[in-house]
């Protein structure tokens, strides 16, 4: 899997994990589960780091990802998206932690 879909899928999992946390805080799901939302994030982020170093064949050596003057002006777009994702995720599981 390549860097960019990597960073596609990080973004539609902090989206869903914003919003499932909303849901619980809203009521409409229960706020006991707002742990898959915190499941779903930790445990994708975990296998992107982790599994490169666990399985080495699965890592591509001549893929690496650019220093952020160097990135095109879609991947900053989607950086600066993807750190207020962050920041919306972190708030809203704070909330929920705080909530239950």
């Amino acid at each position: 899997m390549n860097i960019k879909a990597k960073r596609t899928i990080m973004v539609i999992l902090l989206f869903a994990g914003v919003v499932w946390n909303c849901l619980c805080l809203l009521g409409i799901i229960p706020l006991s589960y707002f742990a898959l939302s915190a499941l779903a994030v930790g445990g994708y982020s975990l296998s992107i780091i982790f599994l490169p170093l666990l399985l080495p064949a699965l890592a591509k050596a001549d893929e690496k990802s650019a220093f952020y003057p160097e990135l095109t002006w879609s991947e900053k777009r989607l950086s600066v998206v993807m750190l207020a994702l962050i920041t919306a995720w972190v708030v809203t599981l704070a909330a929920c932690i705080g909530c239950y």
